[in-house]
């Protein structure tokens, strides 16, 4: 059973193979100088409450929302209330990154980033620890 983690570098990009066998398990796509925040805590303020859209527009920091889906049963949240919140999927098609509610109530006039998540590299390599890493440097 042959299972790598396979990372080809590029200038400025890196792709990240698991495969088993040669069959594909996982992959991502990390390019550094635009980092995808999966992972990453914010210290963050409701902006906007949209029912409609089951959820809110959060604002992480200056120039910088993203949108948090509330499931029922989530607290009671107020637009202006500070909230901690992860960031659970990168931007993608035009749209802001997505969030998840680490805690309400947050005692906090700081918005901001808390702690930075992971890279894709560290995410796989903690989701495979058995994999045997190899890699290749590509262009120039």
């Amino acid at each position: 059973m042959s299972l790598f983690l396979r990372i080809a570098t590029f200038p400025g990009e890196m792709r990240i193979a698991v495969t088993k066998n040669d069959s594909l398990l996982d992959f991502a796509l990390w390019r550094p100088a635009a980092p995808d925040m999966v992972g990453s805590i914010f210290h963050a303020r409701i902006e906007a409450l949209t029912p409609g859209m089951g959820g809110a527009f959060v604002a992480l920091a200056p120039n910088l929302s993203g949108f948090l889906p509330l499931q029922n049963g989530a607290p009671k949240l107020t637009e202006g209330q500070s909230i901690t919140v992860e960031v659970s999927r990168a931007a993608q098609g035009g749209k802001g990154v997505r969030l998840r509610l680490l805690a309400a109530d947050v005692c906090s006039e700081q918005r901001g980033l808390v702690t930075p998540g992971p890279t894709p590299l560290a995410r796989l390599a903690a989701l495979w620890p058995t994999a045997t890493p190899t890699s290749v440097t590509m262009g120039s």
